[in-house]
């Protein structure tokens, strides 16, 4: 993704009223461009349709792909899914500027860059813990061995084998 701009721009000047499909491919590299992005690696297919109309534009976007994280619970890289629909309103204005889901632009403005638009749909539909469905699943991308010792399997049976008997000293202490 050599030049953002270009790749994530909107031809407006010569475009007719009526609807436009576009479609772009989200990989890695769009995420590199941003240095805060929580999103490092990851695919996103963007279907945008436009309907331009003499006053104002609906930009309506459908992102569909996944994103790559360490899983919050066992750790082991996955793959969670994210799909992602918005609305956006182009409105004429004197100044440029974005208010929510209104984007405000020049009259004259020949291009219309959506990239910070996309990025911020990816960011806002990120899930608040990355898991996956693990029993669902079949425990087919779970570190088994890190779940088993989280469901304290295991460390019962270390403690013991150590000799490390954290309650049992604890006993042992006088306060007096």
């Amino acid at each position: 993704m050599k030049d953002l701009k270009s790749e994530f721009s909107l031809p407006l000047k010569g475009l007719k009223d009526g609807l436009h499909d576009f479609k772009f491919q989200i990989e890695n590299a769009f995420f590199d461009t941003y240095e805060q992005s929580l999103v490092k690696k990851g695919s996103f297919q963007v279907s945008l349709s436009l309907e331009k109309k003499p006053s104002l534009m609906v930009l309506d976007f459908d992102i569909e792909g996944y994103f790559h994280v360490p899983c919050d619970r066992c750790l082991k890289p996955i793959d969670i899914p994210l799909e992602a629909a918005e609305q956006y309103l182009v409105k004429y204005a004197d100044e440029e500027m974005i208010n929510e889901e209104v984007v405000y632009i020049q009259r004259d403005t020949q291009n219309l860059n959506i990239s910070d638009l996309i990025y911020e749909m990816i960011h806002l539909h990120l899930p608040l813990i990355n898991t996956k469905d693990c029993e669902g699943e079949a425990y087919q991308d779970c570190d088994e061995v890190m779940l088993a010792h989280l469901n304290n399997e295991n460390s019962n049976q270390i403690d013991q084998e150590d000799g490390n008997d954290i309650w049992g000293d604890l006993k042992n202490i006088k306060l007096n």
